[in-house]
């Protein structure tokens, strides 16, 4: 997991920062999900880090809150792939702690579209590297 947070921020330019720093800063989260998901994540995190999030703004989806993250509302925290997705006026920051969450793949078996197959073959990969099981 990573900080998302607005390129004009004092936060921007440093190196591995550990999530307390951002314990005063106000932070833009994804919408409450019956399975927890990244708001439930982010509020695990913060509170091992000894502060709960005050968030000032939920959305519905991860492009929408950096978008927010841009405006320099607050901060949010985002999965290391979304650092791929270049948003104007958003820096990522990398979190000292290694935070991380079960990715869970459901498909039906009897599936035999190639884009599955394809993504099956992917996922076994990576778990073949990290020891995990599928």
């Amino acid at each position: 997991m990573m900080i998302a947070v607005a390129e004009t921020s004092t936060r921007r330019d440093a190196g591995p920062l550990p999530l307390a720093a951002f314990a005063e800063h106000p932070f833009i989260q994804y919408i409450e999900q019956p399975s927890g998901g990244l708001r439930r994540l982010t509020a695990e995190a913060c509170a091992a880090a000894g502060f709960a999030p005050r968030t000032v703004q939920t959305v519905p989806q991860i492009a929408t809150m950096l978008c927010l993250v841009g405006t320099g509302i607050g901060v949010a925290m985002v999965p290391e792939t979304m650092a791929r997705f270049v948003v104007p006026g958003v820096a990522y920051r990398p979190l000292r702690e290694r935070i991380v969450t079960d990715l869970i793949l459901i498909y039906r078996r009897s599936d035999t579209a190639p884009a599955l197959r394809a993504t099956l073959r992917l996922a076994r990969r990576l778990v073949d590297k990290s020891s995990l099981s599928i």
